[in-house]
C-alpha cells in the first residue's frame, strides 16, 4: 500500500462563533481570532515550546513555496488580505492555517496509507481548539463553513498516490468518471486547480454534509483499496520490452546527469518507482526513492538561481 499511497491527509474547516467569514473579516477579528486559537492549542496543550511553533506573516512569506511543496499551506494562505498565522507540530504532522478561507484550517499529514492515525491525530487536534474556542454549528447542517461545499463535517480526507499503470493503460478518465459519481474527486498533487506530475494525483471524499466523520473515513478506505489492487494488476499487464526499455533509460539517466530539471525528474522518478515495484531494479531502497519527489522539489532545495537548482538534485541522485 505505502508503495502506491505516499501520504494521508485529513483536514478539518472549522469557524468560530460570533465572527464574521473569512470574505467580510475585519483585520481586528482576524486578529482576535488568531490569539484564540494560539491560546488554546500552544498555551492549553502545555507543550507550546516542544510541541508546536507559530510561524508569522514574514515567515510564512520567505518560506511559502517550500510549506506549498510539503502540503503544509494552501497557495491562497499566501495571498491572503487578511493577517494570517500558521501553527506547525515540530514532526510538521499537524499543520493549523488561521484565517485561510476558513478561520481555521486543521491539518494532518501521515506517511504513506495511514488514514486512522492522521483521523485520530486530527480529532485531537480539533477537540483541543474546541475546548476553549465556541464553533460555528447547526444541528440541522454541521459545521458551518464559508464554501457550502464544506458544510456538515468539514472534513476532506486525501490520499497523495502513484499510478502510473492506470495512467499509461488509459484507464484514468474512466476511473475519474466512475470516482465522481460516487462523490469522490481526483485532483492535481496541490489540489483544485493544479496539475499532475510523476503520475501522482489526490484523491478525496467531495462530499461532506450527509455523511458521519466515520462514515466518510470508511467510504474512502474502501476506494482507495480497491485503486490500489487495480494499479497492481495492471502494472503486469503492461509490461513490456518498451517499459522495461524506460525503466532502465531513466535509471541510468539520474545516475550520470550533471544537470537536472525539476519536471524531468518527476517523469524519471515515476518510472524508477515502477522498476523498483516490479522487481526490475533491485538496488535501490524505495523507501528513501519515494521521499525524494518532495524532498526535491524546487523550494525545498533551497537554490538561489535555476543552475545551481539542478546541479544539487543531480548530485543528490547520483548519490543516492
Amino acid at each position: 500500500m505505502d508503495n502506491i499511497v505516499l501520504s494521508t491527509r485529513i483536514r478539518l474547516a472549522r469557524n468560530l462563533k460570533r465572527f464574521n467569514f473569512v470574505p467580510n473579516l475585519s483585520v481586528d477579528d482576524a486578529n482576535k481570532i488568531t490569539d484564540k486559537v494560539i491560546d488554546s492549542v500552544m498555551v492549553s496543550s502545555g507543550n507550546s515550546d516542544s510541541f508546536f511553533k507559530k510561524l508569522e506573516e514574514e515567515e510564512i512569506s520567505k518560506n511559502g513555496g517550500a510549506l506549498i511543496e510539503k502540503h503544509l499551506i494552501s497557495p491562497g494562505f499566501l495571498n491572503s488580505s487578511l493577517p494570517v498565522s500558521l501553527i506547525l507540530s515540530n514532526d510538521e504532522e499537524i499543520s493549523i492555517m488561521l484565517n485561510e478561507e476558513d478561520h481555521i484550517r486543521i491539518q494532518t499529514i501521515k506517511e504513506g496509507y495511514n488514514p486512522n492515525e492522521a483521523f485520530n491525530l486530527c480529532n485531537i487536534t480539533d477537540d483541543l481548539i474546541s475546548e476553549k474556542c465556541e464553533y460555528a454549528f447547526s444541528k440541522k447542517y454541521g459545521y458551518l463553513t464559508a464554501c457550502p461545499t464544506n458544510l456538515g463535517t468539514g472534513m476532506r480526507i486525501s490520499f497523495m498516490v502513484h499510478i502510473p499503470a492506470i495512467c499509461m493503460s488509459g484507464n484514468l478518465p474512466d476511473l475519474k468518471s466512475n470516482l465522481e459519481s460516487a462523490g469522490i474527486v481526483i485532483r492535481g498533487c496541490y489540489g483544485e486547480g493544479s496539475t499532475s506530475f510523476g503520475n501522482l494525483y489526490q484523491i478525496s471524499n467531495e462530499l461532506t454534509l450527509g455523511l458521519s466523520e466515520n462514515e466518510i473515513l470508511e467510504k474512502i478506505k474502501k476506494v482507495i483499496e480497491k485503486i490500489v489492487i487495480m494499479e497492481k494488476e495492471l502494472r503486469n499487464k503492461i509490461l513490456n520490452d518498451n517499459v522495461k526499455n524506460n525503466i532502465m533509460r531513466s535509471l541510468g539517466i539520474i545516475k550520470n546527469s550533471y544537470l537536472m530539471d525539476f519536471n524531468e525528474f518527476t517523469n524519471l522518478w515515476s518510472n524508477i518507482m515502477l522498476g523498483i515495484s516490479l522487481n526490475i531494479i533491485k538496488n535501490i531502497d524505495i523507501t528513501k526513492f519515494k521521499k525524494l519527489i518532495f524532498e526535491l522539489a524546487p523550494y525545498s532545495l533551497n537554490e538561489k538561481n535555476l543552475k545551481d537548482e539542478k546541479i544539487k538534485r543531480a548530485g543528490i541522485l547520483r548519490e543516492l
